[in-house]
């Protein structure tokens, strides 16, 4: 059964997607388990007949090199026959495919954010829920939220927001609340369920936002198709963040805007270090560039037609926002926020760095 454009979830975003493979822009879909409105399981392919499949409500859209082998043979194992009805037979391996014995830098990323997804030891919900963070997601997001606005008129689409490295949905659950459509991706195929489930308690939640799994180095999406693309502390997880900006620019609309932040790059970062090794608040595991400066951004995003502006806060360790509570450790991160991003020189030494780019 291949389905139309007006069908909610996955297939709803068939006409944004290309193909992590081949870039191809036409798609097609299958129902295994559920229905159109419904699809819990299910198969997603290109032109070429490249074959993604869809699970516990989501799509798996990585490349080739990137994919849950295990699961994916195991997903073939037992959708055998609708996949042959689809013409979807076995696929070689790919020469260039990644070891699973020496895992490359995405690889590494991804292993580790579907174990912080539930572990033992503090998982994601965890790490979102603590003081610290909930203080300054929601300082950023109430200045972002200005500028984020379904604008509609009758009959007009909702604004539609990529939100890169999604996680849990912890970044743009608000947002989606407001009347925005939600487009969510995550390396983390464990994240992505989660996100799922996360937006599934809101009123059309599943009918309106969509997960994928997909890679934040290279978006499978077609050019310029989001009004907002949100990037909150994903930039210094990747291998090359430069990659990132150019695929944030082009996947942008004219006139569309980006809302990013991440760690900054401050002389104070030695502080945070030590009280890191001495009592870790989180378990990081940064890429290629753990700290972004504002010469970094200006560099990533010249000759984009995306302007930037920057804006810095948070001058207080996070451990000791986290001792306070989030009470208390607001009224301090606030106070010295205050006080020290009036100062030109110190202003630039907070811990995050905070970004706005519309394109022209």
């Amino acid at each position: 059964m291949q389905g139309s454009k007006d069908v909610p979830m996955n297939c709803k975003v068939l006409d944004i997607l290309q193909c992590p493979n081949c870039g191809s822009k036409s798609f097609s879909f299958n129902v295994f388990e559920g229905a159109p409105e419904d699809i819990r399981e299910g198969v997603v392919w290109c032109d070429r007949l490249d074959w993604f499949p869809v699970e516990r409500r989501v799509l798996e859209f990585l490349p080739r090199d990137l994919e849950y082998r295990s699961e994916r043979i195991q997903f073939q194992d037992k959708y055998a026959d609708q996949l042959s009805a689809c013409g979807l037979l076995a696929r070689a391996e790919p020469e260039n495919a990644r070891s699973t014995d020496a895992l490359d830098p995405i690889q590494a990323q991804q292993r580790h954010f579907d174990w912080y997804a539930e572990n033992d030891q503090q998982a994601y919900n965890s790490y979102a829920a603590m003081p610290f963070w909930r203080i300054v997601d929601l300082r950023t997001f109430a200045t972002w939220n200005r500028r984020i606005q379904p604008n509609l008129e009758a009959g007009e689409a909702p604004r539609l927001l990529l939100d890169v490295g999604c996680a849990q949905g912890r970044s743009s659950l608000g947002i989606a609340q407001r009347g925005i459509r939600v487009i969510g991706f995550d390396i983390s195929k464990r994240l992505a369920e989660q996100a799922y489930l996360n937006f599934e308690k809101l009123p059309g939640g599943p009918e309106f936002n969509d997960f994928i799994v997909a890679d934040g180095s290279h978006f499978p999406f077609q050019p310029g198709v989001f009004d907002y693309v949100l990037v909150y502390g994903v930039l210094h997880h990747l291998p090359d963040p430069r990659v990132a900006c150019k695929e944030i620019a082009r996947v942008l609309k004219s006139g569309g805007v980006y809302f990013g932040s991440e760690n900054n790059r401050t002389v104070l970062r030695v502080i945070f270090d030590l009280l890191q090794r001495m009592a870790p608040a989180w378990h990081e595991e940064a890429g290629a560039q753990p700290l972004i400066g504002r010469r970094d951004f200006a560099d990533w995003f010249a000759g984009s037609e995306v302007n930037l502006a920057i804006s810095y806060t948070v001058f207080v360790p996070p451990h000791l926002v986290n001792m306070l509570g989030r009470n208390i450790g607001a009224g301090l991160v606030a106070a010295s926020d205050y006080v020290l991003k009036a100062l030109p020189v110190v202003r630039e030494q907070a811990g995050l760095i905070v970004i706005e780019g519309q394109k022209n």
